[in-house]
């Protein structure tokens, strides 16, 4: 049967960003260090159609909806060592508005503005936003080992750090919108000469288990331990 497209506005947002960039040891060391403060008018969300709960529609939020976050990085380079390391703080707060959770029963009609508050008919007003983990990390080391002929050999070890996670707006933990924390390392060894480069690698070294996404009451697990080679000649 056909439904028509619901209507929905535009968002409008003002974003407040500070960002610096600097340089140290000769060069041996570049930062950068940023932050953002985002104020939504009207912001637009998915949610399930009050009307026809197995379809989804766009609406706007009518209170404001706050996201705001600091994110800062690092490269460095010493002699045969090199590495990088970065973060990321982020928190979000969605504005005053009624959405209807179509995985629970209907217990009748739901206003975006009005609601009423009921059992699916839900005020998400403070809920974060879906996937927007509050910390992030991340650091990487290398050494170069220098072999004759000009080659060299080099390990690598990455690490990341992925906060935990809604995957919904309606942050409902007991119906599986919450993904846990998960930790991923990943290995290299790359052997280069001239204009040859070999490289072995193992990502998500440790095979840590972990639910990566939620859609439509499906969960999509994380890549598991890859491991393989990699042969480049450069031209």
């Amino acid at each position: 049967f056909y439904v028509p497209a619901s209507s929905f506005g535009p968002e409008d947002v003002i974003d407040y960003e500070l960002g610096w960039k600097s340089t140290m040891f000769d060069g041996r060391v570049r930062t950068q260090l940023g932050g953002y403060y985002m104020v939504y008018e009207g912001f637009q969300v998915i949610v399930g159609d009050p009307a026809v709960p197995l379809f989804s529609s766009i609406v706007n939020v009518s209170g404001e909806t706050v996201l705001m976050g600091l994110e800062g990085s690092a490269q460095m380079r010493f002699g045969q060592w090199a590495g990088d390391i970065g973060m990321s703080l982020s928190h979000s707060e969605l504005g005053e508005f009624y959405a209807a959770d179509p995985r629970l029963p209907r217990t009748g009609t739901c206003n975006v503005e009005t609601g009423p508050a009921s059992g699916n008919c839900l005020n998400l007003e403070g809920n974060t936003q879906s996937y927007a983990p509050e910390l992030t990390f991340n650091i990487g080391l290398q050494y170069d080992f220098l072999l004759p002929n000009g080659a060299t050999l080099s390990p690598r070890i990455d690490y990341s750090h992925i906060d935990e996670s809604y995957t919904s707006i309606f942050n409902n933990e007991a119906l599986g919108d919450r993904l846990e924390a998960r930790n991923l390392v990943n290995l290299k060894l790359t052997y280069q000469v001239d204009d040859w480069t070999l490289a072995a690698y193992a990502m998500n070294a440790t095979d840590q288990t972990y639910i990566a996404a939620v859609n439509a009451g499906l969960r999509y697990a994380g890549p598991p331990r890859q491991i393989g080679l990699n042969l480049v000649k450069t031209f």
